[in-house]
């Protein structure tokens, strides 16, 4: 049996993408990339913003004229499900993040002619511990928990992944070197909110990269998502793991807005001041240290003062990535009932936020322009070696080099979004 696939968003779904694959694997079917050849299509989606939920409908209906059954899984499902039910007309099945263990009875009916199943179940972790096959040569993409302790007014997300569930210290280890033994260079610990990991199960994050970091081998962790509420009771112990060179030098704060009003309005469980402090504090202990943020544009409710609290805030902290989104209200949540702000004001905001976050960012690897960095390059880009610094900036090569090897570069331009790196040799670390 063959099985075509579309996987989008988060590493999260990457994650769950990998699981589903394994078993199907497991159960005799092989991937193919013509749907034509398929007996079995799967769309893994994505529906964070709403132009992403109207891009997996649309991809939906392309895959549907091929008249082949279809499974739709990932965030959707449980995020819209009307609209799953009224636009994805004729599925086999529409199941949640929660219920890929369910895959093999669900496949089975699905290949025996039953349509319109939906299966949705309470977060577990019994996903953790499926089969799963890699989607990347040299990543390896870790789910240390699901779900997070949030309420965010704009979030739909919360609906989809629900309470946190962490998953124990010793399967994340298993996992971790199993991942080592194999051959993967990079280890994504990824989550809702890493922040939190273990609450649930009185461990947590630093307890968590201590044990982690203790297995021998060359390799490169990065950390997913914190939330700054929860990443501010970790410090300053979470320095410490900085300073082992297997760790990337790279923190994914989400500050949202520079007001904080609006904050109390989203009800993040943070402050302006606790992101400030914290930016300061990873600035000061972690050198080079590589700050991601991320500001929704447009919350209801936020005012031109609102707005240059914000712009004000990113001038102050300039974080090297920043990912700007208009607000959008997502089905099922707080924000959806609020009395949103005309979308022109909106798009005219986001212009300018963009135009100062693409200044923020070129110059921030406009420092790095005449250094000699070690990169580990894990993939190609058009044609092209692409990989990460220590502090998870992304280079390009001219040079062909073999993929999952480490290299000193010096790098020689810089953009907005990357880096472009000069080879100069190989670079093996002491043993």
């Amino acid at each position: 049996m063959r099985v075509y696939w579309e996987s989008y968003g988060c590493a999260a779904n990457q994650a769950d993408m990998e699981r589903i694959l394994g078993v199907l694997y497991s159960m005799g079917f092989t991937s193919v990339s013509d749907p034509e050849r398929a007996d079995l299509m799967l769309l893994n989606t994505c529906a964070v913003k709403l132009t992403t939920e109207n891009r997996m409908i649309s991809r939906y209906r392309s895959l549907s004229k091929y008249g082949k059954p279809i499974i739709v899984t990932g965030c959707l499902p449980r995020m819209n499900l009307d609209r799953c039910k009224e636009d994805c007309r004729g599925f086999s099945a529409i199941i949640d993040p929660n219920s890929i263990d369910k895959i093999p009875e669900i496949v089975s009916r699905v290949m025996s002619g039953e349509k319109g199943i939906i299966e949705f179940n309470a977060p577990n972790i019994k996903t953790f511990n499926l089969p799963h096959v890699s989607l990347h040569n040299f990543i390896q993409i870790i789910p240390i928990s699901f779900g997070c302790l949030g309420n965010c007014a704009f979030c739909g997300v919360k609906n989809v992944r629900q309470k946190l569930v962490s998953v124990p210290i010793k399967d994340i280890r298993l996992e971790f070197e199993r991942a080592i033994r194999l051959g993967k260079k990079e280890i994504w610990l990824t989550s809702q909110d890493d922040a939190v990991y273990g609450w649930d199960i009185g461990a947590n994050l630093n307890t968590l990269l201590g044990n982690l970091l203790d297995v021998k081998g060359e390799f490169r962790v990065r950390l997913g998502m914190m939330n700054p509420g929860g990443a501010r009771t970790l410090v300053p112990k979470l320095f410490d793991f900085f300073k082992d060179h297997r760790m990337y030098k790279f923190v994914h704060l989400p500050v949202q807005s520079g007001s904080d009003r609006v904050l109390e309005l989203m009800r993040r469980q943070h402050t302006v001041g606790d992101f400030v402090d914290l930016v300061d504090a990873f600035r000061k202990e972690v050198r080079d240290i590589t700050i991601s943020t991320d500001i929704i544009v447009g919350f209801p409710g936020e005012t031109d003062d609102d707005f240059g609290m914000t712009i004000d805030l990113l001038k102050m902290t300039k974080p090297d990535i920043v990912n700007v989104s208009k607000f959008y209200p997502r089905p099922n949540t707080e924000a959806a009932r609020m009395k949103k702000i005309p979308t022109e004001v909106i798009s005219e905001r986001t212009r300018e936020i963009s135009r100062l976050v693409g200044e923020i960012a070129q110059e921030s690897n406009k420092r790095m322009v005449g250094r000699e960095e070690v990169v580990l390059v894990s993939d190609q880009k058009d044609g092209q070696p692409v990989g990460r610094t220590q502090n998870y900036k992304q280079v390009f090569l001219d040079e062909d080099v073999d993929l999952g090897d480490f290299y000193l570069v010096k790098i020689v331009g810089a953009g907005r979004r990357s880096l472009r790196g000069k080879l100069i040799r190989k670079f093996i670390y002491p043993a």
